[in-house]
């Protein structure tokens, strides 16, 4: 059983200045929407990620931009 009220607070560390630059550089946004942040750390961790978000939420930068972070070729399936 997962007790909230007993876990401690997570810290969490800035994303890799590699992200953020690209973020700005490559996609031209200054900053990550909500929810973002932590499917982009879900992939860059190689976790099987799913983002269910709403219709223009950025859903498609989450997979984008930790791609440009892994050699090679990335695949991304969205409709």
């Amino acid at each position: 059983m997962n007790n909230k009220q007993n876990t401690p607070p997570r810290t969490r560390k800035p994303l890799d200045k590699e992200v953020e630059t690209a973020l700005r550089s490559v996609f031209g946004f200054p900053r990550l929407r909500p929810g973002q942040e932590e499917v982009i750390r879900s992939v860059l961790e190689g976790h099987d990620t799913l983002a269910v978000m709403p219709t223009g939420a950025g859903k498609s930068l989450c997979y984008q931009l930790p791609a440009l972070q892994f050699e090679g070729m990335t695949w991304s399936f969205h409709r």
